[in-house]
């Protein structure tokens, strides 16, 4: 119940937070406190809680001193008189005062907490609930002038006659190996709300870090749903049909949706809903709000494909693709659900669907970092590959490297095949895409003075299960970064993981693998090299789209790459 005062002042207290950037940079000082109160402030704000009941008829005072500085000899945010308001109040305008260094300050406590604030936060405030109420409006009215066609945001969706079924689910935080301070990795700003803070690399162990909110995964099923996308969308719609209207499910916050849904064919939706074919059984719809690219198809989708395996396997459910086929296939077949899928057809014409029920998932925004991965999906996607080369059935990824089986010459089953010689360096080459490593024979060459057998490898969906044998030797694995280290996942436990990283003056995003090296519980080195600015495509570095080819190919240090491989052979 929005309404709710206790709903009112946590909506409060999040608009504040986000304002400043999570208060992260901000230190708690404690102004005041006795056996009731308690009075501190964090940056620009004052926060008074008491433990008295608010039916009380007397008010309670307490007297504060304003001082200029912080208790460290710092200037304090209140170092020059400033008109603050108690945004909690039902009324903030009616609850103010001034503070000033140097003065008293009384406030008149009854029970409930305060919240002061400087006066322009006020007016913003109301001024974010007013453009909220608009966004609302155009959400109801300005996506779509179909009179029986309604935009719903994650929001309001209980508003629905018949709202989809959720779960909303915290996930753990997943640890992330220790990052020497002079390599740079460039975080998905875009993940949340506020600045991402910048911790020493002693606390910098934990994704989402320190100072950030966990991922939340919202797993949902929608009943009598149907999925439109039209010739040359990216994204399509899904929506539900009832009493003559469909409302159209939106993942986001209503100030998100009018961009999010820009591109939409909503007549075409509309003229598609009177005659999509439909399933017979429940769709699982693996790919809804899913970011596209080989890296999320793999880390994102074909895990959460997981919780639903029997029931894919005996047929009771289809999966639906609308991108990602050529990437998603082969895993599907070794999965044993192959027949259980459908895609999209091509991305030059509609495809329209209904079904009983549609299930899927997707992550919050933008309260909290957009998830990326279910690090328990993870590992049971790497339970449940079974690699079969050359006809022999092999142990699961999971299991010990011990018991991992490898091909053999003969297909008799007879045979009882040898246990995998765990001893490997395995290097994922880019080939001669984009980053590639110019100098990759000579790196192969000095790592091979190591001791250790040395495997080249480039990852193409077409040679999967030998990628897949390789990787089950592998002690070591080397590459630069890119969506070929994705393949990580498919490494015994235990792997150690370097990364070369391009250190480049663009803010070119490549986080990724040092936190699926953590998920994977993986040792992971991160290896900066330097990059000359001469090298870049100077028209692609401005553009968050083409960053990743700004860079054709680049030469390594080759040495400073073999010491590091030595010394985790050596640990």
């Amino acid at each position: 119940d929005e309404s709710t005062s206790t709903y009112q002042m946590i909506q409060k207290v999040l608009w504040v937070r986000k304002e400043l950037n999570g208060m992260h940079s901000f230190r708690q000082q404690a102004v005041y406190s006795d056996h009731s109160v308690v009075i501190f402030t964090r940056g620009p704000v004052i926060f008074a809680v008491t433990n008295v009941g608010s039916n009380r008829r007397i008010r309670s005072q307490r007297v504060i001193w304003d001082n200029e500085t912080n208790s460290d000899g710092t200037k304090n945010a209140f170092s020059e008189p400033t008109w603050v308001c108690n945004l909690l109040a039902v009324s903030p305008k009616d609850d103010c005062g001034i503070v000033s260094p140097k003065n008293i300050s009384r406030l008149h406590l009854t029970g409930e907490p305060k919240m002061y604030v400087p006066f322009a936060f006020v007016a913003e405030y109301e001024a974010s609930l007013k453009k909220e109420a608009e966004l609302e409006e155009v959400i109801a009215e300005g996506i779509t002038d179909l009179p029986d066609v309604v935009v719903k945001p994650f929001s309001d969706w209980p508003t629905i006659p018949t709202p989809p079924a959720y779960h909303v689910e915290s996930q753990q935080r997943t640890p992330r190996s220790y990052k020497k301070a002079n390599v740079v990795i460039t975080e998905n700003q875009k993940r949340i709300w506020h600045a991402w803070p910048q911790l020493p690399p002693h606390l910098d162990l934990w994704s989402p870090p320190v100072g950030q909110p966990a991922t939340h995964l919202i797993t949902a099923s929608a009943a009598n749903a149907c999925f439109s996308l039209g010739a040359g969308e990216e994204d399509g719609l899904l929506y539900m049909k009832q009493n003559g209207t469909s409302y159209v499910l939106c993942p986001d916050s209503a100030d998100w949706c009018p961009d999010v849904l820009a591109k939409a064919n909503f007549s075409e939706m509309k003229m598609a809903s009177e005659n999509s074919p439909m399933q017979p059984t429940p769709v699982l719809f693996a790919t809804y709000d899913m970011w596209y690219g080989v890296y999320h198809e793999l880390v994102a989708v074909v895990p959460t494909l997981m919780p639903h395996l029997d029931r894919l396997r005996d047929g009771s459910m289809k999966v639906f693709f609308h991108s990602g086929e050529e990437t998603v296939k082969p895993y599907l077949e070794l999965l044993g659900i192959k027949d259980a899928a459908f895609f999209a057809t091509s991305a030059n014409e509609s495809y329209h669907f209904c079904a009983p029920e549609i299930l899927f998932s997707f992550s919050t925004r933008p309260l909290y970092p957009r998830i990326e991965y279910v690090a328990n999906y993870l590992h049971s996607f790497r339970a449940a590959i079974k690699v079969a080369p050359a006809g022999i059935q092999t142990a699961s990824i999971e299991d010990d490297a011990s018991t991992a089986l490898t091909s053999s010459s003969s297909s008799s089953s007879s045979t009882p095949p040898c246990p995998a010689l765990r001893d490997a360096i395995v290097v994922l080459s880019r080939g001669n895409g984009s980053r590639s490593i110019l100098n990759e024979a000579d790196l192969v060459t000095a790592l091979s003075t190591l001791g250790r057998p040395v495997h080249v490898v480039l990852p193409t969906p077409g040679r999967m299960l030998d990628v897949l044998s390789v990787l089950k030797t592998a002690v070591v694995l080397v590459g630069g970064h890119g969506a070929n280290l994705v393949n990580m996942m498919f490494a015994p436990p235990e792997t150690k993981v370097v990364e070369i990283v391009p250190q480049v003056v663009f803010p070119l995003e490549d986080y990724h693998f040092r936190e699926l090296a953590g998920a994977l519980n993986f040792s992971y080195v991160a290896i900066g090299q330097q990059i000359p600015v001469e090298d870049y495509d100077q028209s692609k570095i401005s553009n968050p789209m083409t960053m990743d080819k700004a860079l054709p190919s680049y030469a390594v240090d080759v040495e400073a790459v073999k010491s590091t491989v030595a010394s985790l052979l050596e640990s």
